[in-house]
């Protein structure tokens, strides 16, 4: 995705961030899973400050052959995977079952209305998103929105789409 100014970048954060924290799935998750975010997404650093803030339990994933394991946030046990993305560096006997988290915030490259979105072409998410149970969102910038794509079996969407101007 091409770098936006980060005066605009903030401002749609910012709505974002908004419309999460209104939302009864996040006021009502204990337990929120999301990922470390890349520069050019949006950042989830103040989203997993929130949840502390209020007393909720943050778990990002660890990718381990095909699938995401999900350990609690911890900023000092945190190490960049070869793809940029950190992940925690916590003993995988520690992880929780994705069953255990409320709410899954889920990123992506792109989306749908409908929920559906093209990730970045590994599968984690769609097989995550197969035997999660729990409300998943994504947060998603304008120029991510497309129309529509040919999904495959495999695809699985998310429950809701927060853009800076609408839920869908």
């Amino acid at each position: 995705m091409k770098q936006k100014d980060p005066t605009q970048k903030l401002q749609q954060e910012q709505l974002l961030y908004h419309q999460l924290y209104d939302l009864s799935a996040w006021q009502k998750a204990e337990s929120i899973g999301i990922t470390m975010s890349m520069s050019h997404e949006i950042n989830t650093l103040p989203i997993i400050k929130k949840a502390l803030t209020q007393g909720k339990q943050v778990y990002i994933p660890k990718t381990i052959h095909r699938e995401l394991k999900w350990l609690a946030y911890d900023p000092q046990q945190l190490e960049k995977t070869r793809f940029g993305i950190w992940e925690p560096t916590a003993s995988l006997d520690q992880a929780v079952d994705i069953k255990q988290l409320q709410l899954l915030l889920v990123p992506g490259v792109a989306f749908t209305p409908t929920g559906y979105r093209v990730g970045y072409g590994a599968g984690f998410y769609d097989r995550t998103l197969s035997n999660y149970p729990g409300k998943s969102i994504s947060l998603v910038f304008p120029e991510q929105q497309i129309a529509d794509f040919l999904a495959d079996s495999w695809d699985k969407p998310v429950d809701l789409i927060l853009t800076p101007s609408k839920i869908s």
